[in-house]
């Protein structure tokens, strides 16, 4: 592959973040288009100097974070209410304080889903 001609890279370092902006509005009507600007500390004026856009990542996120906390949560509830009665219908295992044993296998049941598992 031969090698590219012309500027590929370019870095410099300003002493304040008005020469920052400066030079970087400078290079943008230059036709500077691909740039980046890193300081220690968060310069707005450098982001309009960039022509710096804002991107949807953070609202895609936050979307998939709400699907999937839905997701988790309706899947405990099927798993706890609906799924357990496919094992044994007359299953009590989260019905209250008064109706649980420790059956011998280390599980909180009541009787009658003791009954059923020695079965």
């Amino acid at each position: 592959m031969p090698p590219r001609e012309g500027i590929y890279g370019l870095l410099a370092e300003f002493n304040t973040p008005s020469e920052l902006v400066h030079a970087t509005e400078q290079a943008h009507e230059a036709g500077y288009r691909r740039m980046e600007c890193y300081t220690p500390y968060p310069v707005e004026e450098a982001a309009v100097a960039l022509r710096f856009h804002k991107t949807r990542v953070p609202l895609v996120c936050l979307l998939g974070g709400i699907m999937g906390v839905t997701t988790a949560f309706l899947m405990e509830t099927w798993i706890a209410v609906w799924a357990i009665r496919s094992i044994s219908p007359d299953a009590r295992c989260f019905r209250g304080p008064r109706s649980l044993s420790l059956p011998t296998n280390g599980r909180f049941c009541s009787p009658a889903f003791r009954r059923r598992l020695e079965w």
